[in-house]
């Protein structure tokens, strides 16, 4: 799995290197090939070589491919090899020839003008990326790996972070030195816990490589950098459940206590491939939500963000609008009932008013959502898998940061009803229903209501607030009393309907004991509602 430079100048550079007092971990190799992960790169000259932080290759440019193993002519299964200088994702790709091109977009499809393997020798500058391919059709995916070859005008710092692989633009932005290790928790193994072995086999040192937004495109993810479980037959997956799972382990598992040193090279992984996902987003690419297809994707990039502590980073993971995962969920709210579905899918009614919810394209295909729990398949079939991910955003505190709170008290829902077992399950048990145990203390303000309850010739917006601060506001509308556990998280004015709704709520901080319930009722005689005031400051 290396980077191995092949060279008869190796040794005198060592030497050199030995005399001019350079640190075994900065040494530059020159070499005339360099080979990763089964692909190897062959150069008309020596280069100066190197690796990234995660294992990856580097070589100081300009230089010249004179050959690529495996090559175009060496195909597997019908198959063809291929290579793209600066791919951009989204476009016609030059990596496979693929068996069935039917299975994929048209936009997406093999194009031989773009493999580049297909006319060496290839000059490179220095800015340029390589990325080769090793295919080889197996029912699921047409790549098995995809390996990148940075160019740099000069050796980086030791413990730099391999560029984002798409697009023209390949700056060196950080280093290993940069970690903040602070985001991670120290929680105690639960039963269930993967062992160092199975999380470090779950992120080789290969890019993490998705080429298209469409669930198709997950043929042109490689196996290999980047599928998780099996299928049930027993075959690598990239199915997005898989990835979700995958991602949700890995992020659990680097907040347990485990001695830094063990967790560093799953850590570096994590980052390289957070900054991979953003480079794909920046290119061309995207998370079109569709079942099960294209979730798990969001938690590496999150923890790069705020391990590398870079703004550019969280902008992209803070977009509710980006990830499958967050266009799913929402908070159900008055313009929802009653709109069009597709039959047999069942319509959202008042009572449904606040609640979290999932819908398998509801953010660009409304009319697929279904407010049955039963019903919608997809339901059950993503969210046990998404649990992980979100579960270790919460107990890292980066509720905020992820910028999508409907999706954090839709995982509340599911658990609720459905529950939630293996690994992320024991360590939900453990830490985050620990975490929500009322500690003795100064009690939470009881909540307010405004507009006051009461009779009103019109629909009411209404909102809730607590003067305790930085407390967060659970409530009901079903009569039942809300607690820090359960009722639906306030994030906004709720509408009373037409009718009588009596409206509860509870104000808590995880600190301070919970304050009383307050409750109120509200009877509504029209279903006009009024505009809300543009100055009203939601309470979280």
């Amino acid at each position: 799995m290396s980077s191995i430079p092949q060279s008869t100048a190796f040794r005198a550079l060592c030497r050199a290197a030995f005399f001019l007092g350079i640190s075994a971990s900065s040494l530059v190799n020159a070499a005339t090939s360099v080979a990763h992960s089964g692909i190897t790169w062959t150069f008309s000259s020596d280069r100066p070589t190197g690796t990234f932080a995660n294992g990856e290759p580097w070589v100081v440019g300009p230089v010249t491919v004179t050959g690529i193993t495996p090559n175009p002519g060496q195909s597997t299964s019908g198959v063809q090899h291929g290579s793209m200088k600066n791919p951009v994702a989204g476009t016609k790709n030059g990596f496979t020839n693929e068996a069935d091109g039917s299975n994929l977009l048209t936009a997406v499809r093999y194009d031989a003008t773009k493999n580049v393997a297909l006319n060496l020798p290839l000059n490179l500058a220095a800015g340029d990326v390589l990325a080769s391919s090793k295919t080889g059709y197996d029912g699921r995916n047409y790549m098995e790996t995809v390996c990148v070859l940075t160019v740099l005008a000069s050796a980086p710092p030791a413990g730099s972070f391999r560029p984002g692989p798409y697009g023209s633009s390949h700056p060196v932005r950080f280093n290993k030195s940069q970690i903040n290790w602070n985001i991670l928790k120290n929680f105690a193994p639960v039963t269930g816990t993967p062992t160092k072995a199975q999380i470090e086999a779950k992120l080789p040192a290969l890019p993490w490589w998705e080429w298209s937004e469409n669930y198709s495109g997950n043929l042109l993810c490689p196996w290999r950098n980047m599928a998780a479980g099996n299928d049930g037959q027993g075959i690598p997956s990239t199915y997005g459940r898989e990835i979700a799972n995958k991602w949700g382990e890995i992020a659990l598992w680097l907040n347990l206590n485990h001695p830094q040193a063990d967790k560093e090279k799953v850590m570096i992984q994590t980052i390289q491939c957070g900054i991979d996902i953003a480079s794909y987003l920046k290119n061309g690419g995207g998370f079109y939500h569709d079942g099960g297809h294209k979730c798990g994707r969001k938690i590496p990039l999150l923890i790069a963000a705020v391990a590398l502590n870079d703004s550019e980073l969280l902008a992209l993971a803070k977009n509710p609008d980006i990830f499958q995962e967050d266009t799913q969920t929402w908070i159900v709210t008055q313009s929802d009932v009653g709109r069009s579905v597709v039959s047999p899918k069942e319509t959202y009614t008042q009572s449904n008013v606040g609640m979290a919810e999932w819908g398998v394209r509801h953010r660009y295909e409304p009319n697929q959502d279904d407010s049955r729990w039963v019903g919608p398949a997809y339901r059950n079939v993503v969210w046990p898998s998404m649990a992980g991910p979100v579960l270790a955003a919460e107990l890292m505190g980066l509720k905020t940061q992820w910028g999508h709170p409907a999706i954090f008290a839709y995982t509340e829902r599911y658990k609720s009803i459905a529950g939630l077992g293996g690994f992320a399950g024991n360590m939900w048990s453990a830490y985050k229903g620990a975490a929500t145990t009322p500690p003795p203390g100064v009690t939470v303000s009881t909540p307010t209501f405004s507009p006051s309850p009461g009779s009103y010739p019109q629909a009411q917006n209404v909102t809730i607030a607590t003067s305790s601060s930085g407390a967060s506001i659970r409530y009901t509308t079903n009569g039942t009393n809300p607690t820090r556990t359960t009722g639906i998280v306030y994030s906004g004015p709720v509408t009373m309907g037409v009718g009588v709704t009596t409206l509860k709520a509870i104000a808590y901080n995880g600190t301070d004991s919970d304050s009383a319930v307050v409750t109120g009722t509200y009877t509504i005689a029209s279903s006009t509602a009024p505009v809300p005031p543009s100055n009203l400051r939601v309470v979280e």
